[in-house]
């Protein structure tokens, strides 16, 4: 009859079962842990796209807010022109439209430089210097009016409108610029935890069909081989590979179940010797 295992064996083989299983659900929670740290990381980036996005959007609503009161201005201006009337003077806040200029310019996420900023203002001034003149040129008899508007403001005014465009058409390429960078950026913030979770998903039912296989289903057969013998005297003739304590459980279920069958045997041969001396007597 052999020995069973030693208990150093069994010790060994505990922590091979155990690291299986220890392996396995680390495995699941650093792909789980490295997505999320990932899609942290990029949700970040993400944020700060989202507050560049709001930023040139108020700036290119603010931009445009102005020159629509520049607009309005010169409209007002062309009307006392064409009326020939002081009566109803047009006035430009230029603190106004200034600040509104240098608060775009002051976040660098609008890529408005400070020099951008500074020529809008001196375009601006010329502009109102030239405008300031109106009513002079209104009243005065040797001045025609309506050619000094389309042949000295306008052409200022237009020089002013063609620069701001093309800072509003700089503030709409760096919106697009950061919503291509917040759609991207919200991919990859949602692609690796969506792979980890599949990846997770996967590894628990690869983990589930390994515990079934390896575990359970032993664990069903040595039961059923296990309760045959009892009930059936039949001998425990259940084996599979392993090299863990379920193998070293099942070697030594065999082992005592061979070694109580061989116990019954010699007891059931005693008593037939035992029975046959007595008839004999």
């Amino acid at each position: 009859m052999s020995p069973i295992r030693p208990a150093n064996s069994g010790t060994d083989t505990i922590k091979s079962m155990r690291s299986r299983l220890i392996i396995s659900l680390v495995s699941i929670a650093i792909i789980l842990g490295l997505g999320a740290v990932i899609s942290l990381v990029e949700y970040r980036r993400v944020a700060g796209k989202l507050e560049d996005i709001a930023g040139n959007t108020k700036a290119i609503n603010d931009l445009r807010a102005s020159i629509t009161n520049l607009e309005n201005y010169n409209l007002n201006i062309l009307s006392c022109v064409g009326e020939e009337s002081t009566e109803h003077l047009p006035v430009f806040d230029r603190e106004a439209f200034a600040s509104s200029i240098y608060a775009i310019a002051k976040d660098p996420a609008n890529r408005m430089s400070s020099q951008a900023a500074d020529s809008v203002i001196y375009l601006l001034d010329a502009y109102l210097a030239l405008a300031s003149e109106l009513e002079n040129v209104i009243v005065a008899d040797f001045v025609d009016s309506r050619m000094w508007y389309f042949e000295t403001l306008k052409p200022s005014h237009d020089r002013l409108l063609y620069y701001l465009a093309g800072q509003s058409a700089e503030l709409t390429i760096v919106l697009n610029d950061a919503s291509s960078a917040f759609d991207n950026g919200l991919y990859r913030a949602i692609v690796p935890e969506i792979i980890a979770v599949a990846v997770t998903v996967l590894l628990f039912l690869v983990l589930g069909f390994f515990m079934i296989r390896t575990y359970i289903n032993p664990l069903y057969r040595m039961l059923d081989a296990l309760n045959a013998y009892r009930s059936n005297d039949k001998k425990y003739n259940y084996r599979f590979d392993g090299d863990d304590q379920l193998a070293a459980l099942n070697d030594g279920i065999s082992e005592i179940a061979e070694e109580n069958r061989q116990l019954r045997s010699r007891i059931r041969t005693l008593r037939r010797d035992s029975y046959g001396d007595k008839n004999e007597e």
